[in-house]
């Protein structure tokens, strides 16, 4: 019983600080670290060539960027890397709304002319490893109409097209006038003014940017593409969550203890180094918790997630972190992790 009850607490109050979460997060990345280059190498027709084209953070582990980016001729590349500020990852799986053979029969019976047809052309990306954690990610958005701007990489360089007003949405295409679309944008983010992803750039004219639109069906199927990729890195996920809460109660013990085994996560070796983590911070926390108290903990928990606590719940919650202290980090932890697909941490 204590366990369902508090997790449901937990949870009402997960989900109580989704806005703050994400305002914070939007104000703390770097967009040019977030906005990443996919370079892929391709073998057709016996002949091999690189294609450099964009993609965007969405996850710890998740890029979003173009279906004609991640299979542009129909066949699966021989290598794709994902590159951001000096980070360059293997990616290891691709999803997408069609199969491969579907999206081959696209390229012949159409051309790239009808790529967009069906809201098809976006695809999820899984990185090797979790860099999303130092670049950041962005949030996803349904955005009706407004200001836009598109970020993306061409000719290798950094690119930044603003000035644009999305304002035409036909099924899962958005067309966005008065800005020119730029060569190697292809899987580029369309970010609106609060910082969100509201779009994928597919394709355009020097008059306009022709978009996958993140409308709520879209941006639901891609959470469960992001879904299936947190499951991959769950143990560094977890590991992380200790981290923070631990750094959050105790910052000079969490930082001398805990850094080190924080640096190693996002290897081949992150469940052992989670593991660690788990047990230094448990550790640490009942010695944290005997120095400041029970009431002082729980406000650490909450604040950490932007969230407010009646004077009713307040007693409940410092009871509760009294008697069941690692229940209670512990449940934390498995609450954060059950909403990573939407909220960055």
């Amino acid at each position: 019983m204590f366990k369902k009850t508090l997790f449901r607490i937990l949870f009402a109050l997960l989900f109580a600080a989704i806005a703050n979460m994400n305002v914070a997060h939007a104000q703390t990345r770097s967009i040019e670290n977030a906005v990443v280059k996919v370079v892929s190498v391709f073998i057709d027709n016996g002949v091999s060539y690189t294609m450099t084209a964009s993609g965007f953070m969405i996850g710890p582990n998740s890029v979003a960027t173009a279906m004609h980016v991640a299979y542009p001729v129909g066949v699966v590349p021989i290598s794709m890397n994902v590159i951001s500020n000096g980070y360059s990852v293997p990616v290891n799986s691709t999803q997408s709304y069609v199969d491969l053979a579907e999206w081959s029969q696209r390229i012949t019976a159409n051309g790239y002319g009808m790529l967009t047809e069906g809201g098809v052309d976006i695809a999820v990306l899984k990185t090797s490893q979790a860099v999303g954690f130092q670049t950041g990610w962005f949030p996803l958005y349904d955005l009706d109409s407004g200001p836009v701007t598109v970020y993306g990489y061409s000719g290798g360089k950094f690119t930044i097209t603003s000035g644009g007003v999305l304002s035409d949405i036909q099924g899962n295409t958005s067309w966005i006038p008065g800005i020119q679309a730029i060569q190697g944008n292809s899987g580029g983010l369309i970010m609106d003014t609060a910082g969100n992803a509201v779009g994928v750039a597919v394709m355009g004219t020097e008059k306009e940017v022709v978009a996958v639109d993140l409308s709520p069906t879209m941006i639901d199927k891609v959470q469960s593409f992001i879904a299936v990729n947190n499951s991959a890195i769950q143990a560094e996920i977890v590991g992380r969550t200790y981290y923070d809460l631990a750094h959050r109660l105790a910052p000079t013990w969490a930082e001398t203890n805990l850094s080190g085994l924080v640096a190693q996560l996002g290897g081949p070796k992150n469940s052992s180094a989670s593991a660690q983590i788990k047990g230094m911070v448990e550790s640490g926390f009942i010695a944290a918790l005997s120095q400041v108290g029970a009431g002082v903990a729980v406000d650490a928990i909450v604040h950490a997630y932007g969230a407010e606590l009646s004077s009713a719940d307040h007693t409940y919650w410092t009871g509760e972190m009294a008697a069941h202290p690692l229940q209670v980090i512990e449940l934390v932890a498995q609450a954060t992790l059950s909403l990573m697909g939407s909220i960055p941490m």
